[in-house]
């Protein structure tokens, strides 16, 4: 079966091009299929903004009437932007940041608030839905972004509604939906680097009851990274095909049904490192191993040029080391094989007049294998291998009704995840000599099976005309199964030094002997400092997790007219606790964290002016984060600082954010953002900075975390004739410095940095076609996304530097 549903590709038909501003102020009325908004919006002249409907409260309502903070960007928006996948949120969304992790997993942080975790099974902090059902893994959103009504950010806590793991918020992509007629659509991408993205969807009636829409979207593009120390060495390959087919059945008025099948396959290079700098974790006077500092040290003299398109991966041993460490190594291919597939169905009946049941199915599978060279040069030191598979069964039924003045909800879910991890690493730096011995091709193997319930309740109440009390809590219990294993891959490197270390240096009585294949995260028996120690033969580690929470939103909202609103809310949210995926040499290393909460203050308004030619939103917060998790450094008595997963006691956020949007004349659209944050950690916590330095945090800002982010976008639509027009726009960027880590390290500072892009198009003026000329980062300005610490190396990623290219698009 997941083979028959795997064929089933996805795209979107991105046809029509308009201005990146931000949808709540765009200038078309954007409704929600098959849904209807909670009160009719006022008819509104042709020179002003018509209404966005959004589901951010699992109902249909206007953008104006949601006591939220909410960006909300069309389908066509996102296409001008370019924003091809969920990372790209970024260059539409103010107080989004996006992050990845050591071994390349994906990060979503809102306004400061994001967990970042090596392994797989990271759950995160914003969560991530299509059409209400969720990604529980950031790893399978990666073809959300595509075929596209429109994307929703909801900004701030969203336990009640979205569940838990939504303490930063919630994204939720709003496919495009079956249409009533016949339609077929594609486009045409050719861009630098030999982009060739090609998109098409066919949608329409089958019988009278009966909708169906089929999207598909292959992006294809040349390596466009080049080797330091091989020019004719290329990497960065774009390989992603992705589809969706979707079927709405309708077989009366009081029911229909909306089935959802989608999948995408990721055949891409994973992206290399720039070389930084040279930073042994290990000294000689340590003890450290120094073929590969020996050999690297005379090659990279210096940092990478600042060049967007130089790096370099590993093609050889370093000398002085022996073959064995090859086995099995990547070599120069990076190339990923990952793959995604859902099946949904969300059924809704109409009980009576007033009360309507909905309930949502869904099962999901995705499966992954992803190389990382993570040392920023041509030799094989720091190579990894992450392979995974993740099961998703969820499972939610609710019941809404609307009685003019009372609005109420309730309802329960299910979730079972059955996630599988195996983590390969090929080490042969300064910190792999342990006991005289090696650390090579050593692998991880971790399992978790994970069961949520959960039960919630929402209420709206106009206490009187204008002026809306607001309720929601949600109950939820989480039990997490663990099992977690160290072991050799190749030969018994591994093995045969951790029981020297045991026997030989600290002493171990008895003595241990480790059987091939078998785990090898030590158990110490005795007290820390006892000697001589006592050991446990190892065993594979099982722990198990079990928390429970409630989640609650308290708010007030007062319609001041039917267009502008002020409201305040009050939020508590939680980010469910887990278990780290890490080199664990010792078994507590495997010991889980709690659940992470954030109690959230906002205060907001949305009006519009001048018949609705201005629109302006703003909203201050303030967060108290408790037991914010990340990966550290723990002092370990017998092994020294080891990897753990810990929590910051607390932390402090506040900013605040406005966004504008004017129709300065009937051609011309005016947009314009800004976001800040002032994050701190508030109580005394002693971590380790990423080069293993001990510090105390406190004081320090959260990391990926600009104080200023800063949009600007302009739009100019003129006819040329009765039926062509030009389409001209612009947007830029910006975004103030940030550390990547904690540790306030020079070697780790992210630079503050802006982007530019633009197109210039023109299109029929019944929007069948259009021809588009774009270019992103027009600038050509040399950025970065991560600084990370990739064994005796500090190694950086960049963003991509000018692309240019032209879409044609046709609609019919």
């Amino acid at each position: 079966m997941r083979k028959a549903l795997a064929v089933c590709w996805a795209s979107s038909a991105a046809w029509a091009v308009t201005t990146p501003a931000l949808a709540q102020t765009a200038p078309s009325t954007v409704a929600a299929p098959q849904e209807q908004a909670s009160e009719a919006p006022d008819e509104q002249p042709s020179s002003g903004f018509g209404d966005i409907i959004v589901t951010a409260q699992k109902r249909s309502e206007r953008l104006n009437d949601v006591p939220l903070s909410i960006t909300a960007v069309t389908g066509e928006q996102l296409t001008t932007a370019g924003v091809l996948s969920p990372e790209d949120l970024v260059k539409v969304v103010p107080g989004f940041s996006y992050a990845r992790t050591l071994f390349g997993a994906p990060s979503f942080i809102i306004r400061g608030v994001g967990v970042t975790d090596s392994s797989l099974s990271l759950t995160p902090a914003v969560s991530a839905y299509v059409d209400q059902v969720p990604l529980p893994y950031l790893v399978q959103a990666s073809g959300a972004a595509f075929d596209l009504e429109r994307v929703e950010v909801l900004k701030g806590p969203q336990g009640t509604l979205f569940g838990q793991n939504s303490t930063g918020g919630a994204v939720n992509f709003i496919a495009a939906k079956p249409t009533d007629t016949f339609q077929v659509g594609g486009s045409f991408t050719y861009g630098r680097y030999n982009q060739a993205d090609i998109e098409a969807f066919v949608s329409g009636p089958i019988t009278n009851t009966l909708r169906g829409r089929l999207a598909v979207r292959h992006e294809s593009r040349d390596g466009w990274q080049v080797s330091v120390t091989r020019p004719d060495d290329r990497l960065g390959v774009r390989d992603f095909t992705e589809a969706r087919a979707l079927l709405d059945w309708e077989p009366s008025d009081s029911l229909k049904f909306e089935l959802n099948v989608n999948g995408w396959k990721d055949r891409s290079d994973t992206q290399a490192f720039q070389f930084q700098s040279l930073s042994p974790q290990a000294p000689p006077a340590a003890g450290g191993a120094t073929e590969f500092v020996d050999a690297v040290a005379p090659i990279y003299t210096q940092p990478t040029a600042r060049n967007p398109r130089l790096a370099d991966w590993g093609v050889e041993l370093a000398p002085g080391l022996p073959a064995f460490y090859q086995q099995g190594a990547p070599g120069s291919s990076l190339r990923k094989d990952s793959s995604f597939v859902q099946v949904s169905l969300k059924g809704d009946v109409q009980l009576t007049d007033t009360v309507s049941l909905t309930s949502i199915s869904a099962f999901s599978h995705y499966k992954q294998s992803s190389p990382f060279d993570l040392d920023a040069t041509k030799y094989w030191q720091g190579n990894f291998r992450i392979t995974g598979d993740i099961e998703n069964i969820f499972q939610e039924l609710r019941l809404a009704g609307d009685m003019d003045q009372l609005k109420w909800m309730i309802g329960g879910n299910y979730s079972h995840d059955a996630v599988d991890e195996n983590q390969l690493y090929q080490l042969a730096g300064s910190n792999s000599n342990i006991a005289g011995f090696r650390f090579a091709n050593a692998q991880s193997d971790f399992s978790h099976r994970v069961t949520t319930f959960s039960a919630f309740g929402d209420v709206q109440y106009e206490i009187v005309p204008d002026l809306t009390a607001q309720a929601s809590a949600r109950y939820t219990n989480y039990k997490d199964n663990f099992r977690g294993c160290l072991r050799d891959a190749i030969g018994d490197q591994w093995s045969t030094a951790l029981q020297n270390l045991a026997n030989n240096i600290l002493g171990a009585s008895p003595s241990l002997t480790f059987a091939p294949g078998q785990c090898l995260s030590l158990h110490l028996d005795s007290a820390p400092g006892v000697a001589p120690p006592t050991f446990s033969v190892p065993q594979p580690v099982t722990r198990s997790l079990q928390e429970d929470n409630i989640s609650w939103r308290g708010s007030l909202s007062w319609k001041i007219s039917p267009n502008d609103m002020i409201y305040a809310n009050i939020t508590r949210g939680y980010k469910s606790g887990g278990f780290p995926g890490v080199v664990a040499l010792s078994d507590d290393q495997f010991d889980p964290i709690g659940q992470e909460s954030v109690l959230a203050y906002e205060a907001g308004f949305k009006v519009a002016f001048a018949d609705r030619k201005i629109q302006l939103n703003g909203a201050g917060f303030r967060y108290d984060y408790t037991g914010k998790q990340l990966i550290s450094y723990v002092p370990n008595p017998a092994l020294g600082p080891s990897l753990a997963l810990v929590a910051i006691p607390k932390s402090r956020i506040t900013g605040f954010e406005l966004d504008a949007t004017v129709r300065a004349t009937q051609e011309l659209t005016l947009s314009a953002a800004a976001t800040y944050i002032d994050s701190k950690v508030t109580s005394s916590f002693n971590a380790f900075t990423p080069l293993i330095v001990p510090k105390d945090i406190r004081g320090e800002q959260l990391p990926n975390t600009p104080k200023w982010q800063l949009q600007g976008g302009v739009d100019y639509l003129v006819p040329m004739s009765s039926a062509i027009d030009l389409h001209l726009g612009a947007n830029a960027r910006y975004q103030s410095s940030a550390n990547s880590s904690f540790g306030d390290e020079p070697s780790f500072l992210i630079r503050g940095y802006t982007i530019v892009d633009a197109f210039a198009g023109i299109e029929s003026s019944n929007g069948k076609w259009s021809a588009q000329l774009w270019g992103r980062n027009l600038t050509n300005k040399y950025y970065l996304t991560s600084i990370l610490q990739g064994g005796d190396t500090i190694g950086r990623t960049t963003g991509m530097g000018a692309t240019y290219g032209i879409t044609l698009s046709f609609k019919y």
